[in-house]
């Protein structure tokens, strides 16, 4: 469970960051290249790219702008976060690479333990003896996690950050809620990164909720999932611990779908907290956790909703999707939009092993049996919700990962009849799921394929 806490700033050999590095322009590059820093992206075949990152000219190699514990914005070649073979996280940090679809990271840099800010970028040695790692946080060292052979790196000294491009982040001016927000470096380069909400003070992202609807949503945002009191009552706000308190917060409310959205609080300090499941609220297990708690604010804080939608102008097959404000504010997605089958898509190795714009899923595809004798497989993928909220149309594909190539199926009718994980083992049926059989396979050669072009 541990290692899924390890931060990868790199997948499949591109190179991107959560929360600070900034997201992808979809569209056409608008934003100029600079002379040292370039903008990458998949050229798509039918016409329109995706952006894939940034391009160190001078160090010939990809970088990612990164907030530094020195006040100053560089691009550096962050492939990973760094981690550590000792007990108290204070020896010489070491890279764990635990992503086998793309190539070994070359790079690792270290944080100030929060995250808002990095202290070290260090160049990979050579496979380290060490056998387990440890992850570091502001007030703790956790682990040991255990590690396989060849996955603990050793690292060099840090590298100097004069050896990497700054920059700066220029906030446009704006008549309405939401300001742009741009990265630019002094030899010309430009890079639109997430919005400032004028309103809340803080930059935004924007996000969509279960209930399908889209707002920006502040950056220093925590969960208040958990509560004070055995009657599950009164929210607290959990937040990393040794790091400055979040603005925002954010919970379901019981018998309502969207989130609710809220100031935050003073420090509490608590001697166990409790969770809701179903009827009943029930003690953490472990008592707190590894968090601070904050009160919830009373403050109710409104997003506005914002639109989405594919911006289909030229005859290319692929379209930038703009997200748009009520006032005028327009930002681009990450993703594009495949009018052939209308559905959004990113670049990633399809089941032929190629880069191609593979359609956006979020349903995958699970194996099941259709008698109780269990000799009739059968492959569905099984649509859910929370408890407050209205099950979901059936989504028009799945997909199933193998090794690191993505195939993607139709999704055809839904599964009514019980299916079984083994001879006379039924699937417990759930009032919040449905189940959808599994088409035919999409024939990889007719998803666009994808070619990584570094702007000259």
């Amino acid at each position: 469970m541990l290692r899924s806490w390890i931060v990868v700033l790199g997948a499949c050999g591109r190179v991107g960051f959560d929360p600070h590095s900034p997201p992808p322009d979809a569209g056409a590059t608008i934003e100029p290249s600079g002379s040292r820093l370039k903008h990458e992206w998949y050229e798509l075949a039918g016409g329109g790219r995706q952006a894939s990152g940034i391009y160190d000219r001078l160090r010939g190699e990809e970088c990612t702008l990164l907030p530094w514990s020195d006040g100053a914005i560089y691009c550096v070649p962050a492939g990973g976060i760094a981690n550590y073979t000792d007990a108290t996280c204070s020896g010489d940090p070491v890279g764990v690479a635990l992503d086998t679809c793309g190539p070994s990271p070359a790079y690792f840099v270290t944080h100030d333990g929060c995250v808002n800010f990095f202290t070290s970028v260090r160049a990979v040695g050579g496979a380290s003896t060490a056998s387990a790692f440890y992850v570091a946080n502001p007030t703790s060292c956790v682990g040991p996690i255990s590690a396989l052979p060849g996955e603990v790196l050793d690292l060099g000294p840090a590298i100097t950050t004069s050896e990497f491009a700054p920059a700066t982040i220029v906030q446009g001016a704006t008549s309405g809620r939401f300001a742009a927000r741009a990265y630019h470096s002094a030899d010309g380069f430009v890079i639109a990164t997430d919005p400032y909400d004028t309103v809340l003070g803080s930059v935004c992202r924007p996000a969509t909720d279960e209930a399908g609807a889209i707002n920006c949503r502040p950056e220093n945002l925590s969960i208040s999932d958990s509560f004070a009191d055995l009657s599950c009552t009164t929210r607290v706000v959990e937040a990393l611990p040794g790091c400055a308190a979040p603005l925002y917060a954010a919970h379901h409310e019981f018998g309502a779908c969207s989130l609710t959205f809220t100031t935050v609080g003073d420090a509490l300090s608590l001697a166990t907290t409790y969770f809701a499941s179903g009827d009943q609220c029930i003690e953490q297990p472990g008592g707190l956790g590894n968090f601070d708690h904050y009160a919830e604010g009373s403050t109710v804080v409104t997003l506005p909703t914002l639109a989405r939608a594919p911006a289909i102008t030229t005859s290319d097959r692929f379209a930038p999707i703009e997200i748009t404000s009520s006032d005028g504010f327009t930002s681009v997605d990450q993703v594009v939009f495949d009018t052939a089958l209308g559905a959004e898509c990113s670049v990633a190795r399809a089941g032929d092993g190629q880069l191609r714009c593979v359609p956006v899923v979020r349903s995958e595809v699970q194996h099941f049996f259709a008698d109780a004798d269990a000799t009739q497989p059968i492959a569905v993928t099984i649509v859910t919700s929370s408890a407050d909220c209205a099950l979901p149309s059936p989504p028009p594909f799945a997909s199933e990962t193998t090794g690191c190539n993505v195939d993607t199926y139709r999704v055809g009718t839904e599964v009514t009849t019980t299916l079984y994980t083994a001879p006379q083992t039924p699937v417990s049926a759930n009032a919040h799921e449905r189940f959808f059989a599994v088409g035919v396979l999409v024939d990889p050669s007719t998803l666009g394929a994808a070619t990584l072009t570094v702007d000259p």
